[in-house]
């Protein structure tokens, strides 16, 4: 679809009120919830906006004992979007070695000894690469998992930067949304469906209008996946351009992915 804009939620909270004629108000907590929830059942990536944390007035993370927060907003972290005292880190795959603390078994204890080689392009390597403080950065190999709320590293301490999908919302705490009209919809018949199924839980709908509110919510839902889903001309080529690759990059996390949606040429003299 076309890149929209983004609005509050509570242009599709005036159309539940506007649709369904009720006199009594909804919790706003429920409102909130029921709403961040449709978005994450429709797996919205176009209401995710990306947020970098160490750059410019966005000062890096301090982090000791191996941990560092997640911010509040956070939802994912963005490919290749996460960087040790700048230098890129990769998934652990659960690994444990970055436990081991004791006066034997420490990181801070491993030989320094190391076989450095030069490929033909001027990159270093070695098959010893480890977290040791002794060495440089660019030796080390940092890892990292996410852990609840949190990121653990097997470094103890550094300065993390991030570019993550940051859940928008507006100053009042409602999740902001397409400014589309099937969007709305669907989130004013999701709003319906959920206050329709408390009251007929309780007794006081009758089933007939339950069912008509569970359709309604249904069909929208699917309109909305479908109108989000579709990719518009701008979209197709950059996918393209991620696809259709003359010369394979196979360093390109090391760089964060910054060319992945670029076209590349073949320069031939």
């Amino acid at each position: 679809m076309i890149i929209p804009k983004l609005v509050s939620s509570r242009e599709a909270v005036e159309q539940f009120y506007s649709n369904t004629g009720t006199q009594s108000e909804l919790n706003d907590d429920d409102i909130r919830l029921w709403t961040a929830e449709l978005c994450d059942l429709l797996k919205l990536p176009l209401s995710y906006i990306p947020k970098v944390i160490g750059h410019k007035q966005n000062s890096a993370y301090d982090f000791t004992n191996f941990t560092v927060p997640l911010p509040c907003d956070f939802q994912s972290l963005i490919p290749g979007g996460i960087a040790v005292n700048g230098n890129p880190v990769r998934w652990r795959q659960n690994s444990f070695h970055y436990l081991m603390g004791g006066d034997c078994c420490d990181l801070a204890n491993l030989n320094t000894s190391m076989d450095i080689f030069v490929d033909q392009f001027g990159n270093e390597f070695s098959p010893q690469a480890s977290v040791n403080p002794n060495l440089a950065p660019l030796y080390q190999d940092i890892t990292f998992d996410i852990t609840d709320n949190r990121i653990v590293f097997n470094v103890r301490e550094g300065k993390v930067c991030m570019a993550y999908w940051a859940i928008p919302i507006d100053p009042d705490g409602y999740v902001m949304i397409p400014d589309t009209a099937k969007f709305k919809r669907a989130v004013a018949d999701y709003l319906t469906w959920k206050n329709d199924y408390i009251l007929w839980r309780q007794g006081t709908l009758p089933k007939d209008v339950y069912i008509e509110s569970r359709n309604n919510k249904e069909f929208s839902i699917a309109a909305a996946a479908s109108e989000i889903k579709i990719p518009d001309t701008e979209q197709i080529e950059s996918l393209k351009s991620s696809i259709v690759r003359l010369l394979p990059k196979v360093n390109s996390y090391n760089h964060f992915f910054k060319d992945l949606g670029t076209q590349e040429q073949r320069r031939m003299k």
